[in-house]
């Protein structure tokens, strides 16, 4: 009985003590500096904020100022722009979650990259094939 109730003490705890989460980032491996530009979704936004603008206005700057880049950002359209220099990474997204947690792009609408020769546009639901797993914490997108 005393080995049964170690075994499940165990398991408790062992299923208590893991904050698992993962994070999305674009690399930037060309040789040319790319402008990145996240969109977010303002009706996803409101449902989750109660549409009040101010506090996830809020949460998306401390989302940006996360990813230790310089950045500009857009209240009217939701937009954050950052210029990507060559093996610079973007942090765009942070999950938190149980074990076995996927990339949630829920808030993004968007995402364009361009360059002084193109503009990439990636929508919504491309975002899940566009990050490929590197391990079980991050997901990237690289330049090339």
């Amino acid at each position: 009985m005393k080995k049964l109730v170690i075994y499940i003490l165990f398991l408790f705890i062992q299923s208590c003590a893991m904050d698992y989460a993962c994070t999305s980032d674009i690399v930037n491996k060309s040789k040319k500096d790319v402008t990145i530009f996240i969109v977010y979704d303002r009706k996803k936004l409101d449902s989750i904020y109660n549409f009040k603008e101010e506090n996830y206005l809020k949460h998306l700057q401390n989302l940006n100022e996360g990813s230790g880049l310089p950045f500009k950002f857009d209240t009217l359209t939701l937009t954050s722009q950052f210029t990507l220099t060559t093996n610079a990474r973007l942090r765009v997204n942070f999950t938190a979650g149980g074990a076995n947690i996927i990339p949630n792009y829920s808030l993004i609408n968007k995402i364009e990259i361009k360059d002084n020769e193109s503009i990439k546009t990636y929508d919504h639901s491309s975002l899940d094939t566009l990050f490929k797993r590197i391990n079980n914490a991050v997901w990237e997108f690289q330049i090339n």
